[in-house]
């Protein structure tokens, strides 16, 4: 393997573990750590006899854009992160409430990450702890 190779492969390595390795020292939630600016309830539209209701399935929180970011680098980040708070519970975030499920889309100059529950009362929770975060 050539110099160059080598030191790429090891930057790559290196890249991947570093988040791991910054919150073993100091626990912070990982939407704070893409400074997340933006929180929005998540709503589904459900049918009701004729008419629809909005529910709220929790929360969405916009990541600004940064050099390196991508939709699927965010994902694989927090879905890190909320595999490793099974262990380690952080009260405040909203990835820590049980059973969150994670979505990311695009959004314009950053992204959206989708933090939703079935259970009303995870959902809410999930909201008041994205709110917090981002004040």
């Amino acid at each position: 393997m050539s110099f160059s190779k080598g030191f790429i492969s090891i930057a790559v390595a290196a890249a991947l573990t570093f988040p791991i390795i910054a919150h073993a020292d100091t626990p912070q939630c990982q939407l704070s750590v893409y400074n997340a600016n933006r929180v929005v309830p998540l709503r589904v539209e459900q049918r009701v006899g004729r008419g629809t209701i909005q529910i709220l399935k929790g929360a969405q929180v916009f990541i600004p854009a940064q050099a390196g970011l991508s939709a699927e680098w965010v994902r694989v980040n927090i879905e890190r992160h909320v595999a490793a708070m099974r262990t380690h519970s952080m009260p405040n975030c909203p990835l820590s409430v049980a059973d969150v499920r994670v979505s990311v889309v695009s959004g314009g100059t950053g992204f959206w990450a989708q933090l939703a529950s079935d259970d009303p009362a995870a959902a809410r929770e999930i909201l008041r702890r994205a709110e917090r975060i981002v004040q």
